[in-house]
């Protein structure tokens, strides 16, 4: 049995969102959630594990609640990721490095 990605009976401070990001532009997976979290919340946090240059992430999320943080291992990537982030609607920090290494 699939787990639902929000489950609005639970009462957290942060909420794990697993986006797929190669669904077709046309559908909308996360509007519902995020107008369920707009409702609650006066910002959302977005975690991009493996953003790469963070460019599906700055398009998908761009609204000024979003809180975007993005991990990747290529600080290549990770430097031009920011360099896109200037004209995000919302907060965009990118950091390279392993998020195994987090605890």
């Amino acid at each position: 049995m699939t787990q639902p990605l929000y489950r609005p009976d639970r009462d957290t401070d942060r909420l794990a969102l697993q986006a797929l990001l190669s669904l077709p532009g046309d559908v909308d997976v996360l509007g519902p959630i995020f107008a369920r979290l707009r409702a609650d919340h006066s910002t959302i946090s977005v975690l991009d594990v493996g953003c790469a240059t963070g460019v599906a992430a700055l398009q998908r999320f761009s609204a000024p609640d979003i809180i975007l943080t993005g991990i990747d291992l290529s600080e290549e990537a990770v430097a031009l990721a920011n360099d896109s982030a200037s004209g995000f609607a919302g907060s965009a920090t990118f950091l390279a490095g392993d998020v195994a290494d987090l605890t």
